[in-house]
C-alpha cells in the first residue's frame, strides 16, 4: 500500500476531469483474500485546481494537493501535480507532470516526476450500463521506489511501452 495516491479520471467524451485523493497510511499490506490491513491512517488533504501545479516545489507551505489540467493539441491531456500527505509533508511534496497522448486505440502515458511513490494508469473503456465487469485495462505501471527518492530531488521520465493489457502488470520504460 503506497502512503500517497492520487487518482485522476478523465471522461474523454465530455472532457470532464475528476480527482480523488486517497487517505494516507503509515503502514499497510494486502491480504491473500483480496482484503487489506492498514494502520496509522489519516484523511487526505484537500484538492485545489491551480495553474502551474507541477512547478510548485517542495518549499511550498500550501497544505493542499495541487492539480493543473489542460488539453494538448494532439487531443490528449496534460496534468501537473504537487501532492502532499500527512506522512510526506515533512519530506517534501510529490511533484511532476504527466501527459496522456492518443496512441493506437488507447493513450500513451509519459510521466516526469519524483521517483517515489508508485504510479498506475488505468483506462476504463466501457462506461456504459450493462458493460462487462473487469474491463479495466492497465496502460502502464511504475513500481514504488524508496521513500529516500522523494527527498533526493531526482526525477525520472517514464513512458508506457505499448498496448494496454487486462493483466495487472505493464511496466513503464524509465
Amino acid at each position: 500500500m503506497a502512503s500517497s495516491k492520487v487518482t485522476i479520471a478523465w471522461n474523454t467524451g465530455t472532457g470532464e476531469v475528476a480527482v480523488y485523493v486517497h487517505k494516507s497510511c503509515v503502514a499497510g499490506t494486502s491480504l491473500p483474500n483480496g482484503g487489506s490491513v492498514q494502520a496509522g491512517c489519516q484523511d487526505a488533504k484537500p484538492v485545489a485546481f491551480v495553474a502551474g501545479a507541477a512547478s510548485v516545489g517542495d518549499s511550498s507551505s500550501d497544505a493542499r494537493n495541487l492539480i493543473s489540467v489542460s488539453r494538448t493539441g494532439s487531443g490528449g491531456l496534460s496534468v501537473g501535480f504537487s501532492a502532499v500527505n500527512f506522512i510526506a509533508s515533512k519530506l517534501g511534496r510529490i511533484n511532476g507532470q504527466l501527459t496522456l497522448s492518443p496512441y493506437e486505440d488507447t493513450f500513451r502515458v509519459t510521466l516526469k516526476a519524483d521517483r517515489f511513490p508508485a504510479w498506475e494508469f488505468i483506462r476504463y473503456p466501457h462506461f456504459v450500463q450493462g458493460a462487462p465487469i473487469g474491463e479495466a485495462k492497465v496502460i502502464a505501471i511504475r513500481d514504488q521506489t524508496q521513500i529516500g527518492d522523494l527527498t533526493s530531488g531526482r526525477q525520472s521520465t517514464c513512458t508506457s511501452t505499448g498496448s494496454e493489457t487486462l493483466r495487472s502488470e505493464n511496466p513503464m520504460s524509465c
